[in-house]
Formats: C-alpha cells, structure tokens, sequence
C-alpha cells in the first residue's frame, strides 16, 4: 500500500477498479470522487473543504489552490 492508499482509505475512500488513481467515498445521498495526477489532485464533492481539512490538518499536506477549480491539468473548467 502506497501513501495515498493510506491517506485516501483513511478518509473513507476507496479506488476505482477502471482507473486506479480515481477515488470514490459514498456520502449515503451523493458521491465524491478525488482524481490524482502526480502532485495534483481534483476533487468533486459537494463540501471538498471537508477532506482538504483532515489532508492538511491530520496528514500535514501543504496544498495550495484549494479553492473552486477554473484550470486543472490542460482542461478549463465553468
């Protein structure tokens, strides 16, 4: 198990048998998925702040550009 296995699993997700570096967590009325390329990472979730908060405050990540994605990996996003 990687680092991300860890971190990722720790907060609830669990990995896409397509595409192994597709993370889903079922919030019970909606899901969340977090996609990792390298450093980056996207994630789709009706309340992201949640997972960046246990990211940087309990794994001690140093993310930046937590906020609304407008670019991300070549794509623009509206």
């Amino acid at each position: 198990m990687g680092q991300n296995d860890d971190v990722l699993g720790d907060v609830g997700c669990f990995t896409s048998k397509c595409e192994k570096e597709v993370w889903t967590r079922d919030q019970g009325d909606s899901c969340e998925h977090t996609a990792l390329c390298v450093g980056d990472l996207m994630i789709a979730s009706k309340d992201p702040e949640a997972i960046v908060n246990v990211l940087m405050e309990k794994h001690q990540f140093k993310l930046k550009g937590t906020c609304p994605a407008k670019f991300h990996l070549g794509c623009d996003f509206f």
